[in-house]
């Protein structure tokens, strides 16, 4: 007896269709998360206002608006209390901005304060950087690690503070 062609072909066809419903085969794609920029822009400068002055002013190279988080790169801000606060980068919500990378703040007042990472709160008006600080006001100069500095209140505690003071205070006679 021989096998027919035919009826091998058949058995090859009915065992093919039967494992592709066993094994289901998909074309698989990654499911990304879709994130749509909600604003993106170039050379930039924000100013926020009242009736009578300006409030504060943000200048920036680019940034990126996604779900009420604003990022920022090579930003310099200025309000009141602060003439320039400079850094790479930033991640602002709300009143509070994430500074990282040559993180510099110039007090109106002279006083500079310089680290890598930091922590702007407008609303609170604070300063916190958790990495290695140092600030300097003429010629007196400060070193340390994890400064909190209230702005509004002159006040700012650190822990590891070494500091070069000048006592001598030159009086005009």
């Amino acid at each position: 007896m021989a096998i027919k062609i035919e009826w091998v072909l058949i058995v090859l066809v009915i065992s093919i269709g039967g494992l592709s419903y066993q094994f289901k085969i998909t074309q698989q794609t990654k499911h990304k998360s879709k994130k749509t920029k909600d604003l993106e822009f170039y050379d930039t400068t924000f100013r926020k206002v009242d009736t009578k002055e300006l409030i504060s002013k943000i200048d920036t190279t680019y940034g990126v608006l996604e779900s009420k988080v604003l990022r920022l790169r090579d930003i310099n801000y200025q309000d009141k209390l602060i003439s320039k606060l400079l850094a790479n980068k930033a991640t602002k919500y709300d009143d509070v901005m994430y500074l990282e990378d040559n993180v510099s703040l110039w007090q109106v007042d002279g006083f500079e304060y310089h680290t890598q990472k930091a922590i702007y709160n407008k609303k609170q008006q604070t300063l916190v950087s958790p990495n290695k600080f140092n600030a300097k006001k003429e010629q007196d100069w400060i070193d340390g690690n994890h400064l909190i500095y209230h702005l509004d209140k002159k006040v700012a505690t650190a822990s590891s503070v070494h500091a070069i003071i000048e006592m001598s205070k030159k009086s005009k006679e």
